[in-house]
């Protein structure tokens, strides 16, 4: 996608006098599950977070143009989309102490409009100070021609000097990058506010596990600090990563935080190789199955993947279908839920990639809910995901298990393996059968 030189006005005013007496909400009534909706619709911007020093924090934001309406308006030769954006900072994930807010508006105005990226930036301040260094900014970006609204809580972080937000990644011509996941053999620019003369960098490269179903524990692996090297390399040169790994940037030891860069391969976060195909597959795979994919050799990989889905759909053309909805989830798991591992790998990864996009998301400072279908339901999917600490990433969580989900997990795989492309259209059905056994004290029917 090529990058557009925009021709934008930029309109901003404080709302630090309108919002301060605005009505408490409850943050955990604010569905966001349009997060993780791949409809083709709603505005989807990327965002990084940078303090510029204690008292302000700058946050840029990109967001794909073909995402946009763009009208002609009366009078007008050009093409027009306008984006409205508001933002509350406050202390905690209550809601309850609002600290900065304000409002801008971009239009981007085009002879004729085509697919590019619309970038933007705007400053929050911490004029009155909490007794955290955690903080919480509600983002709400709209699609005036639409009349769409995005809504985002971004936790910005003050606890450390070193922790990820006092840096900021580049490129070499000084263009933001909005993703830690990097490409290899192609240069980067990192600078951290406090200007230091050298950077610390531990260098990981290790295998992980897949997660578990989600009424089973996952395998146990402790994960060692200790880096495979360590160097240090001058702040203001140009950084290339020549492996496969990721690269904890420190501007000294005295804490484990830093910024860290992934690079699992450089077509991530797509499934664009054959070796991409096999890994995915163990959701889905009994151990038999699973044990007959050379996952060494590419070539074979895709010919085992492609008998799989062939036995599982019964066509071709079905075949196609299925493999396309699949992997599809699997680019979006890594998309939204990449942290040290691939998104798909993640508790969080697993339970998209079988069950899609949940119905509704909810989060606080420590926890994120999902519900898929009816919430009241005997056959429940409400999962419940925990922030990790991870001093590589903020976008760790790990499930709460229990062998509840067992039934309804085990409804699910069978529909993929019967050439059903599982959906909450599916849950909802599942569910209401699942009642009406209950209401008939009929046993369920376990396949495995």
């Amino acid at each position: 996608m090529k990058m557009m030189k925009i021709k934008h006005i930029l309109y901003f005013f404080t709302l630090i006098t309108l919002l301060g007496c605005s009505t408490v909400r409850n943050l955990e009534q604010i569905n966001l599950a349009h997060l993780y909706q791949d409809d083709g619709v709603a505005l989807k911007p990327l965002f990084r977070i940078y303090h510029r020093n204690a008292d302000t924090s700058r946050i840029y934001f990109e967001a794909s143009s073909d995402q946009l309406l763009y009208v002609k308006e009366q009078s007008q030769e050009d093409f027009i989309a306008r984006i409205g954006i508001s933002y509350r900072l406050y202390t905690d994930y209550q809601l309850t102490t609002l600290v900065d807010s304000g409002s801008l508006t971009i239009a981007d105005i085009q002879p004729n409009p085509k697919a590019g990226i619309i970038f933007g930036e705007f400053d929050v301040y911490f004029k009155h100070k909490g007794p955290s260094e955690r903080y919480v900014l509600e983002v709400f970006i709209k699609d005036k021609n639409r009349n769409l609204t995005y809504i985002d809580l971004l936790q910005l972080d003050k606890s450390d000097k070193q922790s990820a937000q006092n840096f900021l990644m580049t490129t070499p011509r000084n263009r933001i990058i909005f993703s830690n996941h990097y490409v290899q053999n192609v240069p980067f620019l990192l600078k951290h506010n406090s200007h230091p003369d050298t950077y610390v960098v531990r260098y990981y490269n290790r295998e992980f596990p897949v997660a578990s179903p989600p009424y089973a524990k996952n395998v146990d692996q402790t994960f060692s600090y200790k880096a495979d090297s360590i160097w240090q390399i001058p702040a203001d040169s140009a950084i290339t990563l020549t492996m496969p790994g990721f690269y904890h940037f420190q501007i000294d030891q005295s804490s484990k935080a830093g910024f860290t860069v992934f690079s699992f391969y450089n077509e991530f976060p797509y499934v664009s190789r054959k070796t991409n195909l096999g890994p995915p597959l163990r959701y889905l795979t009994t151990n038999d199955e699973f044990e007959k994919i050379d996952l060494s050799n590419p070539d074979s990989m895709k010919l085992e993947a492609d008998r799989f889905w062939l036995r599982m759909s019964g066509t071709v053309e079905r075949g196609k279908m299925m493999v396309s909805a699949y992997y599809s989830r699997v680019e979006l798991a890594n998309m939204y839920f990449t942290s040290y591992i691939e998104g798909w790998k993640t508790d969080r990864g697993i339970i998209y990639t079988i069950l899609g996009p949940p119905t509704e998301v909810t989060r606080n400072a420590y926890q994120e809910y999902w519900v898929y279908g009816d919430p009241n339901s005997v056959l429940q999917h409400i999962y419940v995901f925990s922030k990790i600490t991870n001093p590589f990433t903020e976008n760790d969580y790990a499930l709460s298990r229990s062998n509840n989900f067992r039934y309804g997990w085990g409804q699910a795989i069978e529909s993929w393996r019967n050439g059903q492309i599982y959906t909450i259209k599916e849950i909802k059905r599942a569910q209401d059968e699942r009642d009406r056994q209950q209401r008939a004290n009929t046993p369920p029917y376990f396949w495995y």
